[in-house]
């Protein structure tokens, strides 16, 4: 018995569609979007040495990164000793203690 014309639509968008080669460069940009608005955020998170944040943001989806990413970084982890100046380093030490570790 043939299938209905709402079943057989419906797997022209699953795993047996036969034109899933067509539409890589827009598989390519959501990829790339993803990498920008998900990866950069929780790359940036973990070089700021806010581990539990960035553990935390796989349960939440990535979205704690971009919160994560705009908080200030521990003053031993390589985000400030790279980027911050003597200013942000001071409000840094003020904020995580000078003994912070970078979990």
């Amino acid at each position: 018995m043939p299938l209905p014309k709402e079943q057989r639509d419906a797997c022209k968008f699953g795993r047996w569609d036969s034109s899933a080669g067509e539409n890589v460069p827009e598989r390519l940009l959501v990829l790339g979007i993803l990498v920008v608005v998900v990866g950069i955020p929780a790359g940036i998170t973990w070089s700021k040495g806010q581990r539990a944040a960035f553990v935390l943001g796989f349960l939440l989806l990535g979205m704690i990164w971009i919160i994560a990413a705009c908080r200030l970084a521990r003053p031993t982890s390589w985000w400030a000793r790279r980027f911050y100046g003597p200013e942000k380093l001071r409000r840094s030490r003020e904020r995580f203690g000078s003994g912070a570790t970078s979990l």
